[in-house]
């Protein structure tokens, strides 16, 4: 399966999920057939029906009658009746991610933005200067994109920006014409297997670039660069400290940590401010703007879209004041992630820093224990709770009270109302509290601005 332009009518199993919806919704845009099923009923499939695609309400064999391409997720059943009707149909099926990639060979310009830290921020900030610019791109991002109020956006322009996740080598089913590596290091040792089963499959990812597109690296990470080598397209670099093709000079912070500092490239020297604190966002910001200048975005475009980026949700957002602290809510899940938050805190007007952080996985907790210790230990206090399972079953002997132990100013706290409850009897005027994690420790947040 090649090309989209094969198929007429398209139904998907799972409509309703968020990027599911947003496929459906750009096809239909470019004039396809579609259908698809979900059970119950929500906002999204109403949406969707108010756009004439044909949605039904439950899981029929009869719904894929009329179908000539089928499309579903993980989450599906293999006894689902549509997926084994369409098997004994003969009716091609693919998965999300495969269509996706199909659906990428439809625009001009597809823009992946791939590493395992700053993805969002990225393809969110390089959004930002295509809507300034009106340039209408099509947009699929990983978290909540306030500016266009969900996680995607149907343009008609020629840029499709999206992110390339790596977990379970989902982005070698993708098409890009500019790749963006923003770093490359373990993480998700579920399934991948050791750094070189990574650095592989982000070889493979760089390579679906054509010969004529666009590869942009970080010199300053070492694994990005080592893959870089294996492209042999164009390529253009960004760093902080190494030596590059885009660099930036200057760096201030205000009170509230924002950095503004000068970009310097061959091609453009360009004075930015951000509106959200951190070096590592005005290393985001570096990739960003390579992207840009290759798309010939408008310097005022480019500032505009910085200064107007205010991250997503999830990504160290202001949530509110808990007495006289402030509470931020942070997506951060792995050490590296974990250091930039700190180091963003750092900047800030602040007198201590607390951190409740909610592990992510017994693999990743298991397999990164020390790192996590080592950065987790920088902050004044710590409240550790228990640990988010996701997909894995508890059968990796460790838990979120072991982290704690190697932690001396920090509380396992398993209940988030107590943790709630605790924090709210020790921060103090000036203080900044972080509540950390992958999985549901938002609630924390929300607990703590509501007492």
């Amino acid at each position: 399966m090649h090309d989209l332009s094969n198929y007429k009518s398209i139904h998907f199993i799972g409509i309703g999920g968020i990027s599911m919806s947003g496929i459906a919704l750009a096809l239909n845009q470019k004039g396809y057939t579609v259908s698809g099923s979900d059970n119950g009923s929500n906002a999204v499939l109403d949406k969707l029906a108010a756009l004439n695609i044909t949605v039904y309400r439950e899981h029929k064999a009869d719904n894929i009658k009329n179908a000539d391409l089928i499309v579903y997720t993980g989450a599906v059943s293999r006894e689902n009746p549509e997926l084994v009707q369409a098997a004994a149909n003969g009716t091609t099926i693919v998965k999300r991610a495969e269509l996706l990639g199909l659906l990428m060979k439809e625009y001009e310009t597809p823009i992946a933005v791939s590493g395992m830290h700053g993805k969002t921020t990225v393809t969110t900030m390089i959004s930002n200067m295509l809507l300034d610019a009106n340039r209408d791109p099509t947009i699929f991002v990983g978290g909540n994109m306030q500016r266009i109020g969900g996680n995607y956006y149907i343009g008609t322009g020629n840029e499709f920006v999206f992110e390339s996740d790596e977990y379970q080598d989902s982005f070698l089913n993708f098409f890009p014409k500019i790749a963006v590596v923003l770093n490359i290091e373990e993480d998700h040792p579920d399934y991948f297997k050791s750094i070189d089963h990574i650095l592989d499959s982000f070889s493979r990812f760089i390579n679906l670039c054509p010969s004529d597109g666009l590869v942009i690296s970080c010199a300053d990470n070492e694994n990005a660069m080592g893959v870089l080598n294996n492209y042999n397209g164009r390529k253009i670099t960004y760093a902080l400290y190494a030596k590059a093709d885009i660099t930036a000079q200057n760096i201030t912070y205000n009170t509230s940590g924002f950095p503004e500092f000068d970009i310097v490239s061959d091609k453009l020297n360009l004075h930015i401010a951000l509106s959200v604190p951190g070096i590592h966002n005005v290393s985001n910001a570096l990739a960003a703007f390579a992207v840009a200048c290759e798309l010939g975005i408008d310097n005022d475009s480019i500032k505009k879209g910085f200064l107007s980026f205010n991250n997503s949700d999830r990504r160290f957002q202001y949530i509110g004041k808990c007495g006289e602290a402030s509470v931020f809510d942070d997506y951060a899940h792995h050490p590296t992630e974990i250091k930039s938050t700190f180091d963003a805190m750092s900047n800030m007007n602040c007198k201590n820093k607390i951190c409740i952080f909610q592990p992510h996985t017994y693999t990743r907790t298991a397999a990164l224990f020390e790192s996590f210790v080592t950065e987790l230990i920088k902050f004044d206090k710590v409240i550790i709770t228990d640990i988010y399972a996701a997909r894995e079953a508890d059968i990796y002997n460790i838990s979120g009270k072991d982290l704690s132990d190697k932690i001396p100013h920090s509380e396992y706290i398993s209940d988030f109302n107590e943790i709630a409850a605790y924090i709210k009897s020790y921060a103090k005027s000036e203080d900044i509290i972080v509540a950390m994690g992958a999985g549901d420790i938002y609630k924390v947040s929300e607990l703590l601005i509501n007492i």
